[in-house]
């Protein structure tokens, strides 16, 4: 069974959240969704020029081995 890991892909948006274009595809894995889910501020907030950033987080299996690995961490 194929290993699932999230990526995060951030998006340039025009005013209001409308013709949202891919601007990078963050070079890490995520080991869960959650944990892509808590960093999307964090990584949106690195993206300028834009009138918005959404942050979209996928599941992938078997990330690229350049991919850096950012695991679970309890509060």
């Amino acid at each position: 069974m194929a290993s699932v890991f999230y990526v995060m892909t951030l998006l340039g948006c025009a005013q209001g959240g409308a013709n949202c274009t891919p601007v990078m595809t963050l070079p890490m894995a995520y080991a869960s969704e959650a944990r892509c889910l808590a960093d999307r501020s964090t990584m949106s907030a690195a993206v300028t020029g834009y009138a918005a950033v959404e942050a979209r987080c996928a599941a992938k299996t078997n990330p690229p081995a350049s991919a850096q690995t950012r695991a679970d961490h309890s509060a």
